[in-house]
Protein backbone atom coordinates (compact mmCIF):
# COMPACT_ATOMS: atom_id res chain seq x y z
CA UNK A 1 0.00 0.00 0.00
CA UNK A 2 2.90 2.12 0.95
CA UNK A 3 4.27 1.82 -2.59
CA UNK A 4 0.87 2.82 -4.43
CA UNK A 5 0.74 5.54 -2.45
CA UNK A 6 4.37 6.83 -3.15
CA UNK A 7 4.35 5.71 -6.83
CA UNK A 8 0.92 7.85 -7.12
CA UNK A 9 2.46 10.44 -5.42
CA UNK A 10 5.41 10.95 -7.59
CA UNK A 11 3.36 10.31 -10.82
CA UNK A 12 1.12 13.32 -9.88
CA UNK A 13 4.28 15.53 -8.42
CA UNK A 14 5.51 14.47 -12.19
CA UNK A 15 2.48 15.90 -13.82
CA UNK A 16 2.27 18.93 -12.11
CA UNK A 17 5.95 19.81 -12.79
CA UNK A 18 5.24 19.11 -16.56
CA UNK A 19 2.27 21.19 -16.33
CA UNK A 20 4.02 24.28 -14.74
CA UNK A 21 6.67 23.99 -17.01
CA UNK A 22 4.38 24.18 -19.98
CA UNK A 23 2.46 26.56 -18.51
CA UNK A 24 5.81 28.69 -18.24
CA UNK A 25 6.77 27.90 -22.16
CA UNK A 26 3.66 29.09 -22.99
CA UNK A 27 3.98 32.24 -21.46
CA UNK A 28 6.89 33.39 -22.64
CA UNK A 29 4.96 35.01 -25.71
CA UNK A 30 3.19 36.77 -23.49
CA UNK A 31 5.82 38.18 -21.44
CA UNK A 32 7.88 39.31 -24.34
CA UNK A 33 4.99 40.63 -25.65
CA UNK A 34 4.16 42.90 -22.73
CA UNK A 35 7.67 43.49 -21.69
CA UNK A 36 9.08 44.50 -25.45
CA UNK A 37 6.33 47.40 -24.92
CA UNK A 38 4.70 46.12 -27.76
CA UNK A 39 1.33 45.92 -26.15
CA UNK A 40 1.39 48.92 -25.55
CA UNK A 41 2.05 50.46 -28.48
CA UNK A 42 -0.64 48.44 -29.92
CA UNK A 43 -2.80 49.54 -28.04
CA UNK A 44 -2.29 52.99 -29.50
CA UNK A 45 -2.64 51.46 -33.43
CA UNK A 46 -6.42 52.60 -33.56
CA UNK A 47 -5.68 55.74 -31.87
CA UNK A 48 -2.98 56.16 -34.58
CA UNK A 49 -5.38 55.13 -37.61
CA UNK A 50 -7.99 56.80 -36.99
CA UNK A 51 -5.97 60.79 -36.56
CA UNK A 52 -4.91 59.65 -39.65
CA UNK A 53 -8.46 59.14 -41.09
CA UNK A 54 -9.09 62.64 -39.46
CA UNK A 55 -6.34 64.39 -41.34
CA UNK A 56 -7.23 62.99 -44.52
CA UNK A 57 -10.93 64.58 -43.64
CA UNK A 58 -9.38 67.76 -43.49
CA UNK A 59 -7.20 67.27 -46.23
CA UNK A 60 -8.95 65.34 -48.97
CA UNK A 61 -12.16 66.94 -50.61
CA UNK A 62 -13.30 63.97 -52.26
CA UNK A 63 -13.43 62.23 -48.55
CA UNK A 64 -15.13 65.57 -47.19
CA UNK A 65 -18.58 64.66 -49.68
CA UNK A 66 -18.85 61.37 -47.56
CA UNK A 67 -22.27 61.14 -45.57
CA UNK A 68 -21.76 61.55 -41.97
CA UNK A 69 -23.09 58.08 -41.49
CA UNK A 70 -20.06 56.93 -43.90
CA UNK A 71 -17.52 58.38 -41.83
CA UNK A 72 -18.92 57.16 -38.80
CA UNK A 73 -19.13 53.50 -40.16
CA UNK A 74 -15.26 54.16 -41.62
CA UNK A 75 -14.17 54.83 -38.02
CA UNK A 76 -16.12 52.28 -36.46
CA UNK A 77 -14.65 49.68 -38.83
CA UNK A 78 -10.99 51.28 -38.05
CA UNK A 79 -11.61 50.36 -34.28
CA UNK A 80 -12.63 46.99 -35.07
CA UNK A 81 -9.96 46.38 -37.51
CA UNK A 82 -6.99 47.38 -35.37
CA UNK A 83 -8.76 46.12 -32.17
CA UNK A 84 -5.44 45.43 -29.94
CA UNK A 85 -6.87 42.11 -29.06
CA UNK A 86 -7.08 41.22 -32.85
CA UNK A 87 -4.13 41.98 -33.21
CA UNK A 88 -1.96 40.62 -29.62
CA UNK A 89 -3.26 37.41 -30.68
CA UNK A 90 -1.87 37.66 -34.91
CA UNK A 91 1.60 38.63 -33.00
CA UNK A 92 1.58 35.89 -30.09
CA UNK A 93 1.35 33.48 -32.76
CA UNK A 94 4.30 35.08 -34.74
CA UNK A 95 6.03 35.31 -31.74
CA UNK A 96 5.34 31.72 -31.47
CA UNK A 97 6.30 30.32 -34.75
CA UNK A 98 8.88 32.64 -35.21
CA UNK A 99 11.29 32.38 -32.08
CA UNK A 100 12.67 30.05 -30.36
CA UNK A 101 12.40 29.53 -26.44
CA UNK A 102 15.71 29.82 -26.30
CA UNK A 103 15.54 33.68 -28.36
CA UNK A 104 12.51 34.25 -26.13
CA UNK A 105 13.95 33.87 -22.74
CA UNK A 106 17.78 35.93 -23.92
CA UNK A 107 15.64 38.88 -25.35
CA UNK A 108 13.08 38.75 -21.99
CA UNK A 109 16.69 38.71 -19.74
CA UNK A 110 17.93 41.90 -22.02
CA UNK A 111 14.61 43.71 -21.59
CA UNK A 112 14.53 43.21 -17.93
CA UNK A 113 18.08 44.66 -17.78
CA UNK A 114 17.81 48.53 -17.54
CA UNK A 115 18.47 49.46 -20.73
CA UNK A 116 16.27 47.39 -21.90
CA UNK A 117 13.71 48.84 -20.09
CA UNK A 118 14.96 52.62 -20.62
CA UNK A 119 14.48 51.38 -24.60
CA UNK A 120 11.02 50.12 -24.03
CA UNK A 121 9.78 53.23 -22.42
CA UNK A 122 11.16 55.10 -25.07
CA UNK A 123 9.35 53.14 -27.50
CA UNK A 124 6.18 52.96 -25.78
CA UNK A 125 6.52 56.81 -25.70
CA UNK A 126 7.19 57.43 -29.45
CA UNK A 127 4.01 56.02 -30.67
CA UNK A 128 1.22 57.79 -28.90
CA UNK A 129 -0.54 60.04 -31.11
CA UNK A 130 0.84 63.34 -30.03
CA UNK A 131 4.18 62.06 -30.87
CA UNK A 132 3.63 61.39 -34.24
CA UNK A 133 2.25 64.69 -34.75
CA UNK A 134 4.90 66.19 -33.64
CA UNK A 135 7.17 63.41 -35.53
CA UNK A 136 5.27 64.43 -38.64
CA UNK A 137 5.74 68.58 -37.88
CA UNK A 138 9.35 67.93 -37.74
CA UNK A 139 9.76 66.26 -41.10
CA UNK A 140 7.51 69.08 -42.83
CA UNK A 141 10.50 71.36 -40.77
CA UNK A 142 13.00 69.21 -42.54
CA UNK A 143 11.41 69.39 -45.69
CA UNK A 144 11.59 72.87 -45.81
CA UNK A 145 15.02 72.88 -45.42
CA UNK A 146 17.05 73.72 -48.30
CA UNK A 147 20.21 71.70 -48.51
CA UNK A 148 23.16 73.08 -50.97
CA UNK A 149 23.74 71.26 -54.25
CA UNK A 150 25.85 68.45 -53.58
CA UNK A 151 29.40 68.54 -54.98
Amino acid sequence: MLKTSSWVAMVISSVLLAGAALAAVQDLPEELYIKSGMEKQIQQVPNLIGSGFEQALLQDKNLQKMNRGTMVAIKGLIRDAFAAGHLKKSIIREIEAGISQDAMQSVIDWLDSPLGQKCTRLEESAVTVEAMQAIQQFAMQLEKIRLPPSV
